[in-house]
């Protein structure tokens, strides 16, 4: 005996041969329904993905918030000391090292270290430098880091440490202070005592950036070499 749905089953069929295109459908209906279904797993999974994405930035913007709260704001306020900032940080999970809310904290912090006690900041330079090779690649955020840590790097004479991240910031496609990295270059290469390399750059400055603020300190330089 036929129920209702091998009828109806078989009134499908018969409606689907009655075109080629129902034909092929009617061929191929196991792989078209399997087809579809990947396609609806695929949706589900891919909004799955973006959901958990969004609660774990959530997540990371809270614990972002809670320590610019618990071990910056306490540091500029002059509440702890640079060496209980540093510990804090120590602690700080490795999945926010160099997130983009703390970045400018830290840069504050370590500008205010750096005035307060120059050695004492050095002490802390790998935990800075570990936080700066998160930010590598990130913008103007990599920019104003690198900055940070080439005047670091001078002041505490690792004058080849600074050049090549004055060199890999002028290797960018971005003219952003570029007149200023080129300056900063043929200073340090002076400092080093590369007398060539820095006449060259200055030399370069000069041509290249004939109307930036840094041309008549460039002049200055040249000049004594």
């Amino acid at each position: 005996m036929t129920t209702k749905n091998e009828t109806a089953d078989i009134n499908l069929d018969e409606t689907l041969n009655k075109t080629d295109l129902g034909q092929i459908i009617n061929d191929n209906k196991k792989p078209i329904l399997i087809g579809f279904m990947l396609i609806l797993i695929a949706i589900v999974a891919y909004s799955f993905f973006n959901y958990q994405q969004n609660i774990s930035q959530e997540e990371d913007l809270t614990q972002a918030y809670e320590i610019k709260n618990t071990v910056f704001t306490p540091y500029f306020e002059d509440k702890i000391k640079t060496a209980e900032l540093f510990q804090k940080l120590e602690k700080v999970p490795a999945d926010l090292v160099g997130h983009v809310s703390l970045v400018p904290s830290l840069l504050e912090a370590i500008k205010k270290a750096h005035t307060a006690s120059e050695s004492e900041l050095l002490s802390h330079l790998s935990l800075i430098e570990s936080w700066y090779s998160n930010v590598k690649g990130q913008g103007k955020l990599d920019l104003f880091f690198t900055l940070s840590l080439i005047a670091l790097y001078e002041d505490n004479k690792m004058e080849q440490k600074a050049i090549t991240e004055v060199e890999r910031l002028i290797s960018q496609k971005s003219e952003v202070l570029k007149s200023h990295l080129y300056l900063t270059l043929g200073r340090l290469y002076t400092n080093v005592g590369n007398q060539e390399k820095a006449k060259s750059t200055f030399k370069y400055l000069l041509d290249k950036y004939p109307n930036s603020n840094e041309v008549s300190l460039a002049k200055i330089y040249l000049n004594k070499l």
